[in-house]
């Protein structure tokens, strides 16, 4: 768990999680498939009917520059709709 602001947008957040679990021993033992890439990833509402790590597939990933809001809990994905042949400069 990490503690953010509700104002904290979630590219932000992602590249905090990202930052968090390349130093944490986790990191270490099953890396980050793209550790250079946020655009791979994505935040998702929890469907907390399902489980406490079920995405919300209903609500869909958070847009990418709005704000967490009052969210309690987040799911990190990876972004099944990246596109490989439009891939971005590592950020």
């Amino acid at each position: 768990m990490i503690e953010i602001s509700t104002k904290d947008v979630a590219r932000d957040v992602i590249r905090h999680i990202m930052t968090l679990y390349k130093h944490h021993p986790l990191g270490q033992v099953n890396p980050l498939k793209y550790p250079e890439t946020p655009d791979r990833y994505q935040l998702w509402l929890v469907d907390e009917y399902e489980s406490e790590f079920a995405p919300d597939d209903e609500m869909g990933p958070r847009d990418i520059d709005e704000e967490i809001g009052q969210f309690s809990a987040l799911a990190f994905m990876d972004n099944k709709k990246y596109k490989e042949n439009n891939e971005k400069q590592d950020i």
